[in-house]
């Protein structure tokens, strides 16, 4: 597995900022969320919404952010999605006004829901943030392609399913 980012990558965007750019990162509490997180953070970006279930992970990310870039805004927001589009819509109010009524520049598609309906999921979180435009990243794991791996039924059916609908939404559009 490849655990930091990629030099080539790196070279193809040198001179992109993130100045005054804000993310909202969903699963940013571990793994590919959190290194999302400091990611973004490193890069210059202004402010970092970080969400997730629990709250002991969220910390631990932001602490660790801050760490690195103590210039950073970074905001911890403890949620479920299944909670739906109206706590949806506080959360990113909360985030504006966090950063000063701007809207979110950059929304990352990280979390996997075990127990939601992947289609209800995502619109619901479209239907949240639709007027306010952010770029939207989706991301996936190879348990989405994998044949089997006994204990990820779930994950692996939630990131596919992500997978083919943000490609099914992006058609659509």
């Amino acid at each position: 597995f490849h655990h930091d980012t990629y030099s080539e990558l790196q070279l193809k965007i040198k001179g992109v900022s993130l100045s005054g750019k804000s993310a909202f990162i969903t699963g940013s509490g571990t793994r590919i969320g959190a290194a999302s997180a400091l990611a973004f953070a490193k890069a210059g970006a202004r402010a970092v919404f970080l969400s997730e279930r629990t709250a002991s992970t969220l910390q631990e990310t932001r602490n660790h952010i801050k760490k690195w870039c103590r210039n950073t805004i970074v905001q911890n927001f403890i949620f479920d999605i299944s909670e739906g589009p109206q706590r949806i819509e506080e959360i990113f109010t909360e985030a504006r006004k966090i950063s000063d009524g701007k809207p979110i520049d950059i929304l990352v598609n990280n979390a996997a829901d075990l127990g939601l309906d992947p289609n209800t999921k995502f619109r619901t979180v479209l239907q949240a943030i639709r007027n306010q435009g952010p770029t939207i990243i989706n991301t996936t794991s190879g348990a989405a392609v994998i044949d089997f791996a006994p204990g990820l039924s779930g994950y692996g059916v939630s990131k596919m399913a992500a997978l083919k609908l943000f490609t099914y939404l992006w058609y659509e559009q």
